[in-house]
């Protein structure tokens, strides 16, 4: 379940004002969204999931980043459960400059925005080759 809070800014301004609150936001065209508290079930296979990725990329051309930022559009930025991006990104970047695989554990509450919204958004980033989605109360996974 996610919750459209009264906050309005700009990229720039969301950005650093999410770096100091406690829960999660999402920058929604133009609108800042609270997420819902993540399940231990969620956690563990994003948790898992990032494991499996890290284990298995090249650490010299890509980094496994959880909960990282990811620009959308002029005005959504979306923070996927798992973003691969090249290894050679500046430390101090707040999104992702070319993901290639974006993963999101899907809630029975996030349905509807995973395999829609965040899909349709996630699928027009130019370098983007993967876009997985992981039911976490069955075993179910889209590509």
């Amino acid at each position: 379940m996610t919750t459209r809070c009264s906050v309005q800014m700009d990229r720039a301004a969301f950005l650093a004002w999410a770096e100091r609150q406690e829960e999660n936001h999402e920058f929604v065209h133009g609108n800042v969204v609270r997420l819902a508290p993540r399940t231990r079930g969620h956690a563990l296979i994003a948790f898992d999931l990032f494991r499996a990725l890290d284990g298995r990329v090249d650490h010299d051309i890509w980094t496994v980043l959880p909960k990282f930022g990811i620009d959308v559009g002029p005005s959504t930025i979306r923070f996927p459960d798992i973003v691969v991006d090249p290894a050679d990104g500046p430390t101090t970047d707040r999104t992702a400059t070319a993901p290639v695989f974006l993963a999101e554990v899907m809630s029975p509450s996030s349905e509807r925005i995973d395999l829609g919204d965040k899909a349709a958004e996630d699928l027009t980033l130019p370098s983007l080759g993967t876009y997985l989605v992981v039911a976490h109360d069955e075993v179910k996974v889209w590509v």
